[in-house]
């Protein structure tokens, strides 16, 4: 057995959202294990890139000239239709779907109506698909029409932090969100609440990249600024893991608005870490977000986000109850070396 494969990504797979460090990951454990993974960066501007990059990542598929099987993320691969009908006949093709991209926010409707047609020729090229949560496996099988048996599921593994500090109760309240500036992340809809508790005792650090889509990134700032809230709201940027650990490990309580998520690793690696989390019932969230570890609520229901807000940032002991039991909830998610055994097996049947 060979042991070869491609991952083809749109981008830089050192890229820190969650789905290209799962990506990172699952390259990284199967070279551990033996494989040989060519990593191809296929370009940016996924799903909906310029014409030059979508023809160049056609190129590039089928310039490499292997039999090996060739893993697409699924940002690049929904929007790659052609290609995946050319290379699929020389080779086994697997789309890994993170979420479908009709679901992205910030698109007009004839945008999404695009998208999904897209995705939907594009999946239908493929030899299987993998996707990294049961939502996104029920939603590839009901709205593509794909055959469950030609889906498999693979969930993240999560980072576990060496340990847990002690826990702090506060009456500032350190809030942390993490996630990159585009709609779908909701970061303007828990702006928006917060400012309408000034009242009360928080700060806000937002981490995540502005690069995805500079304009929303600066619509989020002048709202921090219409709010007059510069000084309690920080955009803290890309960051490394290890800043990111500091940034858990010094705040009491992670909140993010999305309003849909494929699966969240942010919210697994919050509850990680001991944080109270305050998210949303949108997408897969709901099945990563163990029973009492948080607060979910609809993903457009500014009250309910309110609400919950106003509950955890007033209420030290209310904190106190989410935060224990997000202590102990460690068995609720896998590590990434049984998620890597996973895949693996699954690629061996294409091999």
């Amino acid at each position: 057995m060979h042991k070869n494969v491609t991952f083809a990504v749109p981008g830089s797979i050192e890229t820190l959202t969650g789905g290209f460090l799962y990506d990172k990951a699952i390259v990284t454990g199967l070279r551990a294990r033996g494989w040989s993974v060519n990593v191809l960066d296929i370009g940016t501007g996924f799903p909906c890139p310029a014409e030059t990059v979508r023809l160049r990542a056609g190129e590039t598929f089928l310039n490499e000239r292997s039999t090996a099987p060739l893993v697409v993320d699924g940002l690049a691969l929904g929007a790659l239709p052609e290609a995946a009908s050319r290379v699929s006949s020389s080779r086994p093709l697997i789309g890994l779907v993170h979420h479908p991209l009709y679901l992205e926010a910030g698109h007009s409707a004839h945008v999404r109506e695009q998208l999904f047609e897209s995705e939907r020729s594009a999946l239908s090229h493929t030899s299987h698909i993998i996707t990294t949560s049961r939502e996104t496996r029920d939603r590839v099988a009901a709205d593509f029409k794909v055959p469950s048996d030609r889906i498999s599921n693979v969930d993240p593994g999560i980072r576990r932090p060496e340990a847990l500090p002690d826990y702090r109760e506060t009456v500032h309240v350190n809030i942390l969100s993490v996630g990159s500036l585009v709609p779908r992340k909701g970061h303007d809809r828990l702006i928006d609440a917060l400012a309408t508790l000034r009242e009360l005792d928080w700060s806000l650090r937002i981490v995540g990249s502005d690069e995805f889509d500079p304009d929303h990134a600066r619509t989020l700032r002048d709202l921090v600024a219409s709010h007059a809230l510069e000084g309690r709201v920080v955009f803290a940027g890309k960051v490394s893991d290890a800043e990111l650990e500091g940034f858990y490990s010094t705040s009491d309580l992670f909140a993010l608005a999305s309003g849909y998520e494929g699966y969240g690793i942010a919210y697994a690696e919050a509850i990680l870490r001991g944080l109270p989390v305050i998210g949303t019932t949108g997408g897969a969230i709901k099945d990563t977000v163990p029973e009492g570890t948080g607060i979910l609520v609809p993903p457009d229901d500014a009250d309910a986000l309110r609400a919950a807000l106003k509950d955890m940032l007033a209420n030290p002991q209310y904190r106190r109850i989410f935060a224990t039991t997000a202590r102990r909830s460690g068995s609720h998610f896998q590590t990434w070396d049984t998620a890597v055994s996973r895949f693996a097996s699954i690629l061996k049947d294409f091999e």
